[in-house]
């Protein structure tokens, strides 16, 4: 694994059950970056959207926090 992209666990599985790679603890970079700034757009679709049965910054901070994306 690389030190300087180290691989979430959970972005891992993903990438396995995607089938976009056999090994994706290769060359994370890229698939680190990926998971991340969807990770975030999803984060903030959640803190400017309308979805009042959450709070929007704990659901965003749940996604987050899963993902272990800061």
């Amino acid at each position: 694994m690389s030190e300087r992209y180290p691989m979430h666990p959970v972005m891992k599985r993903l990438a396995l059950e995607a089938g976009g790679s056999t090994y994706p603890e290769v060359n994370t970079q890229q698939l680190v970056r990926y998971t991340e700034l969807v990770v975030k757009e999803c984060a903030e679709l959640i803190r400017m959207g309308h979805h009042d049965m959450i709070s929007r910054l704990v659901a965003a901070n749940l996604i987050e926090e899963h993902f272990g994306v800061k």
